[in-house]
């Protein structure tokens, strides 16, 4: 077990002696964050944690690993590119003009959620980061089950992605990680029999 307190960048604290258990993950206290400090969600690209060397904790990771009873987590909220809301029409209208945007449309949640709903192989275009994104990999699979082959190594091997993947298209299971490919084929094999 440790205690952890969280604040923004501004010093405001988000959680103060905060107890997290060994099993737990990140996603406690990025809620907590995103309920009690104030914001506009219609400029907001993301929320993030740092750790004290500054080391960006994903929401998935399990709290053991990566901090000490005591440490200071810094909440942050990483702002919107204003001019990527020019994209969310472009991407609507031909969800393959993503491959020919800037980063900045590219990296913008919103402009990206947007193009794979019309067109899941946008996902392709998409910055890394947003290609490890379980909801915009699960909006991307649902339209086109082989987007899944953009996603990233661990949502690749993740059951739920994978499935939506191959209910989507049978095909898209040579996209899953060789161990759910192997689970795949053994529950074929054991339905058959």
């Amino acid at each position: 077990m440790a205690r952890v307190t969280v604040v923004t960048a501004g010093g405001t604290i988000v959680a103060e002696n905060h107890k997290l258990e060994p099993d737990d993950t990140f996603s406690e206290l990025l809620e907590m964050g995103i309920l009690k400090i104030p914001h506009d969600p219609d400029t907001i690209l993301r929320f993030q944690l740092l750790s004290p060397s500054g080391e960006i904790l994903k929401k998935e990771t399990r709290v053991a690993s990566r901090v000490n009873d005591g440490d200071t987590l810094t909440f942050i909220m990483v702002a919107r590119d204003p001019r990527a809301h020019a994209w969310i029409p472009r991407v609507n209208s031909d969800p393959d003009c993503l491959k020919c945007a800037p980063e900045y449309a590219r990296s913008d949640r919103f402009v990206v959620m947007e193009a794979v709903a019309k067109d899941g192989q946008a996902l392709g275009y998409a910055v890394p980061e947003l290609r490890a994104d379980k909801e915009v990999v699960s909006r991307a699979v649902s339209q086109d089950g082989r987007s899944l082959q953009f996603a990233s190594p661990e949502l690749r091997d993740d059951k739920e992605v994978a499935l939506k993947a191959v209910l989507n298209q049978g095909r898209a299971l040579e996209f899953a990680s060789e161990r759910l490919r192997g689970d795949f084929a053994a529950s074929i094999l054991w339905s058959d029999s």
